[in-house]
Order: C-alpha cells, then structure tokens, then sequence
C-alpha cells in the first residue's frame, strides 16, 4: 500500500508540472527576446553573442525560433546587451538587447 500511495503522489507531482510547464514559460522574457528579433533573422543564420556573461535561456530560444545557431565567435548578426565596437547596422532594439548586423 506504502509503495501504491508513493507511485501514485509522484506521477501527480510530475505530470502536474510537466503539463503546466510550457503555459507558465510563454511569458518567460528570453523567450519574448527571442521571439522578436527570430522575425528580423533569416532562418539558419548563425548569430554571434557578445555579452560576458551568457544567458543560456536566451541562446537556447534564439537556436529553437531561428533554426540556427549562437555561438560566442562568427556569424554575420549578433546580439548584445551594450553597443558593439566597429561598424555594423541595428536591426532590432527590445528590453535594452540589441540586434545588429556587421
């Protein structure tokens, strides 16, 4: 009986979060990032990340909308929190994120 009520109360526990997980993340802010600036973006560009610190939630839903790829060195577009060194054209502004081209 111990081992039925402990089965059951940990499928609850997790097919509860499991289903509620992705309408709690849809206002996530990374993802709204993402979403914006996938529309200026053709798909498969490979977009280079700038800021030290990396914001792994934000790379990984740049990779999922533009079916391409963020990486810290290459890439035409780029993406960054503070202005660049060297020329290259804003495309898009949102939450103080800048996308850019070199």
């Amino acid at each position: 009986m111990l081992s039925f009520t402990l089965l059951f109360l940990s499928l609850f526990k997790f097919s509860y979060i499991n289903y509620y997980a992705p309408w709690k993340e849809k206002k996530h802010p990374e993802r709204l990032i993402a979403k914006r600036f996938s529309g200026k973006l053709p798909k498969g560009a490979k977009i280079r990340y700038l800021p030290k610190e990396v914001n792994m939630e934000l790379c990984t839903y740049l990779d999922l909308y533009t079916k391409g790829l963020v990486t810290k060195k290459g890439g035409r577009f780029f993406i960054s929190d503070t202005l660049p060194k060297g020329d290259y054209k804003v495309l898009d502004t949102y939450k103080d994120w800048i996308l850019g081209e070199f």
